[in-house]
Parts: C-alpha cells; structure tokens; sequence
C-alpha cells in the first residue's frame, strides 16, 4: 500500500470511528426521477471539511434500492463514497476476484455495506477502489431488512447515533394507496 493510500486511510478510519452528529437534518428532496440529500457532519461543534452523508433512492421505488453512504472530497475536488450502505437492492452483484478470498466472486444480494475495511486493502489501493465505487461488499444482517435496523446499524459502525433516525424518502402519491382490488395483497405503507 502506497504512503497515500496509508494516510487516506488512516484519516477515513478516524472519521468512521469519531462520535458525530448531523450539521442540519437531512431532508430527502426531489432531483428529477430521485430522492437525494447531502449533508455536512460535525464532531463536538466543528464541521468535518470534505465529508458528507448521502442519501439516494428511486422516486418509483422509495421503499427499496435506497443508499446512505458517507463521503469526502478528494484533492481533486470530486466526491467518492469511503464506507456506504445498499437497502433493499432491486438487483444483486458479485464481488471483485480480489480482497479476502473468503469475499472474492461472492454474490451479492439484498441488503449489504461496502465498508472501508474491506476496500482499504485491495491490490488496486485505497485510491483506485474510492474511484470504483468500492467493489467489495458484505451482506448485513438479515434484520437490516427493516429500515429502523438498516439505519440503526450503520448509525452504529460510523458511530452516527442521529442515523437510527433517519426517515425514509416520501412515498409517492402516485404509489399509494392502492385502487382495484389489490388492496388485499398489498403492502403496508412505511412511515
């Protein structure tokens, strides 16, 4: 590992692992057939420059395929995900054929984290792996199924206890309630 992939990482680690708050209230806004927001996070009153916790999810679908990642700037300006979270993913994926070969080629589905960790060590570097959207992912646990246990989880590995309150993207009107007669086998509206 390069001497600059070394200091990222030891940076990215101390962002994950400080106690930190949000710096406002996410709100989920409309960009075009999306729900997003971008938020600044602070640790005891000071603003972490560069970093931010993104939200992203599918106007069609705002009860699933939604991701929270956090962020940072990178000495070119442009934002890459360090450590992000997939919910309810309407398509899986198989892992890169590198990292720890127990997660090599390993398909994934369903609710998962795409942690630092496992892409700080890849053979590419920290760097290549932030460019590539972090190619190794692990699934979560199954009760990360629900939205309540997907953002209390994540809220406990960034050390990120406001999380555990975030609120799902609106429901579409369009969407809900159901008309006919699928009322019956249709699922229940998420708060």
């Amino acid at each position: 590992m390069s001497e600059a992939d070394n200091a990222l990482r030891k940076h990215l680690q101390e962002i994950i692992q400080a106690p930190k708050t949000f710096s406002m209230i996410p709100s989920w806004d409309e960009d075009q057939e999306k729900y997003r927001f971008s938020i600044g996070l602070e640790r005891e009153g000071v603003t972490l420059a560069g970093i931010t916790l993104f939200g992203r999810a599918t106007k069609a679908r705002p009860d699933q395929d939604i991701t929270i990642g956090l962020r940072c700037r990178t000495d070119i300006g442009r934002q890459r995900n360090f450590d992000r979270g997939d919910w309810r993913p309407i398509s899986g994926h198989n892992n890169r054929n590198q990292g720890p070969k127990d997660l090599r080629l390993i398909e994934i589905r369903g609710t998962h984290r795409h942690p630092l960790e496992e892409n700080a060590d890849l053979e590419c570097g920290l760097q290549v792996a932030l460019r590539e959207n972090l190619p190794i992912a692990l699934p979560m646990p199954e009760e990360a199924d629900s939205w309540e246990s997907f953002t209390q989880l994540l809220g406990e590995a960034w050390n990120l206890p406001e999380l555990a309150n975030l609120p799902m993207p609106p429901m579409n009107a369009s969407l809900w309630p159901p008309t006919g007669g699928e009322g019956s086998t249709s699922r229940k509206k998420r708060r």
